[in-house]
């Protein structure tokens, strides 16, 4: 998995690197929850297309989580040049993933 950094307590990189990278994936999610191990299981196929995927613990960082309008968990938000593109809250599944990216052309 391209897991490049888990964010703690708003950590002023976030923004920065959101910022520098052309695509990226941010995986809100807490340690307790069956389903945001599945969204990682999911987002498994990010790696073949070196798309980084950051994770955000809501319960650590209220601030990202709230900044981003984090109400369930797994939340998962697709970043343009810095730009929300999507976000996509609660289950789902690997083509669910896979067709938001496609609409923003990245795969």
């Amino acid at each position: 998995m391209t897991l490049t950094k888990e964010f703690h307590k708003s950590d002023s990189n976030f923004e920065k690197l959101i910022d520098k990278e052309p695509i990226s994936v941010v995986l809100f999610k807490t340690n307790m929850c069956e389903n945001c191990v599945d969204a990682m299981v999911n987002l498994h196929f990010l790696k073949e297309k070196n798309i980084p995927i950051h994770v955000v613990d809501v319960m650590k960082d209220k601030i990202l989580s709230e900044k981003y309008s984090v109400e369930v968990v797994p939340t998962v938000v697709i970043f343009r040049d810095g730009r929300v593109q999507h976000h996509l809250q609660g289950r789902r599944n690997k083509f669910e993933y896979q067709s938001k990216l496609k609409q923003s052309s990245v795969i």
